[in-house]
This record gives structure tokens, sequence and C-alpha cells, in this order.
């Protein structure tokens, strides 16, 4: 099968990408940049990684407002980078009703960069897999102290048994103030003291969430976190 070339867009424009199947190229294979964009329908996968590839990004996000991901089905069975990066560019984004798989490499799911604008990822499901790799499912990086703009993660499931031994120990790493976590469900099994949430931002919330890990459920290293209505849970009795 010819290798699909990747979508790249350079201007700072209104973009729309309904449909296509995108497979295995380099830096990324869709890549937009500009206000009132969206991806949709979209089907892209890395389960190749060529000699002089060195960061198959499956979708990255580079820059604008109202920037939306929708319905992306996005396979890494042979990860080499994030499967979609939310860059500092962005002034807003959603991300909704997405399918992630990671294979047993460390990568990262969801990689949101410090100082995006709110970012708002909603009805996904994320898979991370590999008994003896790690990484994040989702990484929602440090902002400037007390300035970071809101992220929502809400009605998403984290799974699979992913390790804690290389690549991010938890599932879910917020580093960013201002994060509220709602409707989550994240199961985590894997060995090697694998986590589920550790948040180091101020001002983070829980909420009506189910979290069980190996190790930790939850580790809270910020302040004034709040934790309601949320079932914690350490698979190892830890």
């Amino acid at each position: 099968m010819p290798r699909q070339r990747p979508l790249r867009h350079w201007r700072w424009r209104e973009r729309r990408r309904p449909g296509g199947h995108y497979r295995n190229n380099n830096v990324s294979n869709i890549r937009i940049a500009g206000a009132n964009s969206t991806i949709k329908d979209v089907k892209v996968v890395v389960d190749h990684n060529d000699v002089d590839h060195l960061n198959q990004r499956d979708i990255r996000l580079d820059a604008g407002s109202n920037v939306m991901v929708n319905n992306a089905d996005i396979q890494l069975t042979r990860p080499n980078g994030d499967a979609l990066s939310v860059l500092s560019g962005i002034e807003s984004a959603t991300i909704t009703d997405t399918s992630i798989y990671m294979g047993d490499r460390p990568s990262r799911g969801i990689n949101v960069s410090a100082n995006t604008g709110p970012v708002r990822i909603a009805d996904t499901e994320i898979t991370s897999t590999g008994a003896d790799e790690g990484g994040n499912a989702i990484a929602l990086q440090g902002g400037a102290s007390g300035e970071a703009a809101s992220v929502i993660v809400e009605n998403t499931t984290v799974t699979g048994n992913a390790s804690g031994a290389t690549g991010g120990r938890e599932a879910i790493l917020a580093s960013r103030d201002n994060v509220t976590f709602r409707e989550l469900t994240v199961d985590q099994p894997g060995t090697n003291l694998r986590q589920g949430i550790n948040i180091g931002g101020d001002n983070c919330n829980v909420v009506n969430s189910t979290v069980s890990a190996r190790h930790y459920p939850l580790v809270v290293r910020g302040e004034n976190t709040l934790v309601q209505g949320s079932r914690l849970e350490s698979l190892g009795g830890y």
C-alpha cells in the first residue's frame, strides 16, 4: 500500500478536514493551524517506523482558536511520538469522541503543552498497553503558576496494562493548574508501580470519577485539590 501523504497547513486560516486515512508519515500525519479548524472522521495509523522517522505524531494541533478534533480513530501499534499533540500556540481546542490505542512502547496519548489556552477532552477512550513499557495516556504540561488556562477532561476512559517502568509511571499526568477531571474512569492494573492520576498543579478537581491502579490511584502534589464523589482504589493494596 502506498504511503498516504501527510496533511500540513502553514497558513493560519480556517481548515476543515473530514474523513481520510493517514499512515506512517514523519513529524506528523495530520498537522493543522488556524481558527475554527476541524479534523473529523479520520483514521490515523502508525504501524511502521522507517529508520529516518524520528517522531511520527498522529495529529498535531499547532495554533488557533476553536480548533476541534472529532471522531478520530488513532492506532499506534508501533508508537514513535505522541498520538495527539496540542502545542502552545493553541488558544482553545476541543477533542471529542476520539479513540486512541497505544502499543508496547513508551509514548503519550494526548499531550497538551504548557501555556495553551483552554482545552476540553470529552467522550474519549484511550488504551495504553505494554507489560514492560509505560507512558502517559494524557499529559497536561505545566503552565505559569496561577495563570494556566483550564483543562477539562470529562466522560473519558483510560484502560490497558501499561507498566509504570518507563515513559511515565502515571496514566494521567497533570502538571498544570486549573485542571478538572469529571466522570473519568481509569483502570490501570499494570506492573512496576503503575499509578492512576498524578496532580502537580494547584486548584484541580477530581469529581464523580473512578480511578483504580496497581500503585496509587491518585497522587496530589499541588495545593487546593478537590476530590468529590469519586472512588479511588489501589489494586496492590498500597
